[in-house]
């Protein structure tokens, strides 16, 4: 068990219901397991926008190259 994790990069995309309006959202979270990254996104968006999190539904989650990335900090990171 010394193996080391490696860092992957999700892109999580989904809806957010705020004063009974649907946002879309697209989120590039890097994290070593994807159940890990969708609860790092849940806490950003609760944070930010007030959000409970029946109020945000997740549509997909997939595991993407650094460079693929839309966020420069995600690119730099992946290197």
């Amino acid at each position: 068990m010394t193996e080391e994790a490696k860092v992957k990069t999700y892109r999580i995309s989904g809806v957010m219901i705020k004063r009974n309006k649907q946002m879309k959202f697209v989120q590039d979270i890097r994290s070593v397991r994807m159940d890990a990254a969708v609860f790092k996104m849940m806490e950003n968006l609760g944070s930010r926008h007030k959000l409970k999190t029946n109020m945000i539904k997740i549509t997909d989650v997939k595991e993407i190259k650094p460079e693929e990335s839309n966020n420069f900090l995600v690119q730099q990171l992946g290197e």
